[in-house]
């Protein structure tokens, strides 16, 4: 059975700051912080679905190894980014974690007075 990946949306807007926007040149869809992309869901060249997102490639690089539906980003650098296949399977768990570990990164690499914001929006 095919992975549900419905709660994506709702889990990207979920975190402090987070935005949606659509970006009709790339027809992709972003989910922002601070202006930052954390996450982007768009097709292949091939019209295959994909979630792309930030990510540590010593963190992740086990998981491309263990799911099919992991693998180095499309269109963007493979040594900070991700993309998941949405036409494959991934545990939800993972896929959470993922989302939420991107958003972690690139709030880190936010200006200080932007994170200490986001700290107090979450609070």
């Amino acid at each position: 059975m095919l992975s549900d990946y419905s709660f994506i949306p709702d889990l990207c807007l979920s975190l402090p700051g987070a935005v949606e926007e659509y970006k009709e040149s790339w027809d992709a869809v972003l989910y922002r912080v601070q202006g930052r992309i954390f996450a982007m869901v768009l097709e292949d060249h091939e019209g295959n679905p994909l979630l792309n997102f930030k990510s540590d490639f010593g963190e992740v690089a086990p998981l491309h190894a263990r799911y099919d539906a992991l693998m180095p980003a499309y269109h963007m650098s493979k040594k900070h980014w991700t993309s998941l296949r949405l036409d494959l399977d991934c545990p939800e768990e993972i896929v959470r974690h993922l989302i939420i570990r991107s958003y972690e990164l690139v709030v880190a690499g936010l200006p200080r007075r932007d994170r200490d914001l986001l700290a107090r929006a979450s609070q």
